[in-house]
């Protein structure tokens, strides 16, 4: 569309207030749209240091507000600060004056000094504070006293107060996403032994945000309520860490007991009035909670009782499990949120409860094998999975297979699961099959391979030989080193050799004789056959000095050449022709046993016989029984038309 447009303006204001994820996802497709297409952006940013190394050869231009311009700004904040303030004009002016020069262009330094301001009661008291505001480092420098002296004023006022402003600063600064303002009320509003929701505690968020020293704004338009400005988060996050991680495991309380509220329900279709928390909630409990497992594993193990909101909040997290969550159990849950400590619990309260231990392989959990592991082994969670292991011990069978029938091992290798995978190679053998095979006949080996998965692979091959069966074959008679030469991995195929005892690749020693490069397979290729016909040089001078050529019979009608050359010869003739130079040049030196000490021989001359369009330029010529051992094939008609013979 750009191309066809001739050019395109695209305008993107604070690109450093984006996510690093988003950031690093727009970097990427910035580079990409202006290398393609006629595509020219104004990009507005703070210059972080990505953003700046990203953009180093663009036009840039500092915009910095003028003194003037802040002035302007203070003049219409100026309505806020106190009667007797504003009735005096040379008061004013001088707070304008002083803190349009302190602030150096930045409008939130200059709002963040103005409110510093509404505390005094005296002329004196006003112009002692804009004497220290005159002698505060100027820039960013300046924001953190800034935002320090605003957290002085919060611990000044009355301890409810104080309570209160720490609570909504929290909640607002942690908060995965901008809360609603009737969202934050709710919440808020939750007590911690409530079962339902209470509008008696219902706060005024005009009067709290009110108490939060101007770090705080309402935003009307948008209905939420944000901090002031995106430097606001990252001062809590560095320098309020306490502060924001007591209120973090509030907000993670509130979200929990909100969830097992009488007065909620996930059924309903469109979200009551009591039920306006429940979004969030159902999506963000978990982010809140997972730090703070320890001390919430009762509310945790609580919620877990109210299957239905559960299996809400898993179908809220956009994944294939939604139909299923609603037949799981308390186990189960634990794992798919990554909550090794309640597993654990829940195993302990089992057998108190039960008499004996939690068997974790019981077969009603096996629905589309989304037992406790096979959870834990598609979500790539490794701490699960050691807990499972742990809780489970001797009893855990490894080697399960789910209903489609495929295995741990499957789903490790399936789903790129680089750590689970690896804690399976470093069990001992008889814990885990590593060559167990999967239901199309391939073992997890073969499966990588097949699935261009070279690191799956790799990690495979550092286990024992005996343990992946490499001499399996498949339905189709094929290995996984046919797999690998067909994949054109060569470090893959380097590393099965040296399984077979091949150790050095470079050497000239012949393959044992269950690995006879010119077997065929299904297909009826060779090894070597599949590496020329593909035209991967590099695996086939691999190969080549491991290659056991069988003597030829000059009483046979077949030609002196390995069988996977058949197809490169020319009709009526013992001349091969290949198109691929580099393959020419790794297959050239081939010995063919016992007829002949001479290799393949290359004539330079271009084909001009009958159909040489069909044939290469390049022509390979071998020996010809007819004309004697060790002689260059002599010159023989390719048609009777009199066209010119070409050897």
């Amino acid at each position: 569309m750009a191309n066809a447009l001739g050019k395109v303006h695209i305008v993107v204001d604070g690109l450093d207030e984006c996510s690093e994820e988003t950031l690093r996802g727009f970097l990427i497709l910035h580079k990409e749209l202006t290398n393609k297409a006629p595509i020219y952006f104004l990009i507005t940013a703070r210059p972080l240091p990505t953003i700046r190394e990203h953009f180093k050869d663009d036009l840039k231009l500092e915009v910095r507000a003028t003194d003037i311009d802040v002035g302007l700004f203070l003049e219409g904040r100026a309505q806020s600060l106190p009667a007797w303030i504003r009735e005096d004009d040379d008061l004013v002016s001088q707070i304008e004056n002083s803190i349009a020069k302190a602030a150096n262009g930045m409008f939130l330094l200059a709002r963040l000094h103005l409110d510093s301001l509404k505390g005094q009661q005296t002329k004196s008291e006003v112009e002692s504070a804009l004497h220290d505001i005159r002698n505060l480092p100027t820039g960013f420098d300046a924001l953190k006293v800034a935002y320090d002296g605003a957290i002085q004023r919060i611990d000044l006022q009355m301890p409810n107060e104080r309570k209160w402003a720490r609570r909504v600063l929290s909640w607002v600064v942690r908060a995965k996403r901008p809360l609603f303002s009737d969202e934050l009320q709710h919440g808020l509003a939750v007590r911690p032994d409530d079962k339902t929701l209470d509008h008696k505690n219902f706060v005024s968020l005009v009067q709290v945000v009110s108490l939060c020293a101007g770090l705080l704004t309402i935003n009307h338009a948008k209905d939420v309520i944000e901090p002031v400005h995106h430097t606001t988060r990252e001062y809590f996050e560095i320098h309020q860490q306490d502060w924001m991680q007591s209120g973090e495991q509030e907000m993670a309380r509130a979200c929990l007991r909100y969830l097992t509220l009488d007065s909620t329900s996930a059924q309903e279709k469109e979200v009551s009035k009591n039920s306006v928390f429940l979004d969030y909630a159902s999506r963000h409990w978990i982010s809140h909670s997972i730090k703070f497992e320890e001390s919430l594993q009762e509310e945790i193990k609580w919620f877990f009782r109210h299957k239905e909101r559960v299996a809400h909040s898993v179908a809220v997290q956009g994944t294939y499990y939604s139909e299923d969550a609603r037949r799981w159990d308390n186990l189960q849950f634990a794992t798919y949120f990554g909550l090794p400590l309640v597993f654990r619990a829940l195993t302990v309260d089992h057998e108190k409860t039960e008499g004996k231990p939690c068997n974790i392989n019981i077969s009603q959990w096996a629905n589309r094998g989304q037992t406790p592991l096979f959870l834990a082994v598609k979500r790539g969670d490794e701490t699960m999975l050691q807990a499972i292991l742990q809780v489970g011990g001797n009893d855990i069978d490894l080697n399960m297979r789910d209903a489609d029938g495929y295995t741990l091992l499957y789903y490790a290798v399936a789903y790129h699961r680089t750590q689970i995978l690896c804690a399976f190679v470093d069990l001992p053998p008889e814990n885990i099959d590593l060559g167990l095979e999967f239901p199309d006949n391939h073992t997890p080996l073969m499966y990588a391979i097949c699935e261009n998965l070279p690191e799956m692979a790799k990690l495979l091959l550092c286990a024992r030989p005996k343990r992946l069966n490499l001499d399996h074959a498949d339905w189709r008679s094929r290995t996984a080193l046919s797999y690998a030469v067909e994949s054109g991995n060569v470090e893959i195929v380097k590393l099965i050799l040296c399984f077979y005892g091949i150790g050095d690749v470079s050497s000239s020693s012949v393959l044992p004789t269950n690995m006879n490069l010119d077997l065929t397979n299904g297909q009826r290729e060779t090894l070597m056959g599949i590496a020329v016909k593909k035209g991967f040089h590099n695996i086939v001078e691999l190969l080549r000095p491991h290659y056991a050529v069988p003597t030829f019979d000059s009483a046979a009608s077949s030609p002196p050449w390995p069988s996977f050359l058949d197809e490169y010869r020319a009709p009526h003739s013992n001349s091969l022709f290949i198109d691929d130079h580099e393959l020419v040049d790794a297959i050239a030196t081939f010995q063919f046993g016992n007829y002949t000490d001479q290799p393949l021989s290359v004539d330079p001359r271009s084909f001009s016989g009958e159909d040489s369009s069909s044939y290469p330029e390049m022509i390979r010529s071998v020996p010809d029984p007819t004309t004697g051992l060790g002689k260059r094939q002599a010159e023989s008609p390719l048609s009777d038309s009199g066209k010119k013979q070409r050897t």
